[in-house]
C-alpha cells in the first residue's frame, strides 16, 4: 500500500505545509500531483512524479473520476470510473495512456 506518512512529508518538504495535517483520504490525493513521488530512486520507469498526474489529468479531460484504496501491506487498487461516449460525441478528443 501508499505510505500516506511519507507521502504527506514528501508534499510537505516541497513546500505544501499544510500537507501533514491533511487526513488519510485528502492525502491520497497527493499522488496526482505534480513532482510528488516517495520513490528513493528515479528509474525509466518510476520517481519522477509525472505519472500519475498525467493519468489524473487525462482521466478528468474525459469526464471521468479515479477512486484509489489502499491497504499498508497489501496493495494500492485504482478504479477508473468514465463516461461511455456516442461516437461523434467529443470530436478530436483523444488521450492515449
Amino acid at each position: 500500500g501508499i505510505d500516506l506518512d511519507a507521502l504527506r512529508r514528501k508534499a510537505a518538504s516541497q513546500g505544501h505545509d499544510q500537507a501533514l495535517a491533511l487526513s488519510d483520504a485528502e492525502a491520497l490525493n497527493l499522488i496526482f500531483m505534480d513532482t510528488i513521488s516517495t520513490q528513493s530512486t528515479t528509474t525509466d520507469l518510476a520517481g519522477r512524479g509525472v505519472g500519475l498526474a498525467a493519468v489524473y489529468h487525462d482521466t478528468q479531460k474525459l469526464g471521468g473520476q479515479i477512486r484509489v484504496s489502499t491497504k499498508a501491506g497489501q496493495g494500492t487498487t485504482f478504479h477508473f470510473i468514465l463516461p461511455h461516449l456516442e461516437q461523434g460525441d467529443q470530436e478530436n478528443e483523444r488521450v492515449s495512456f
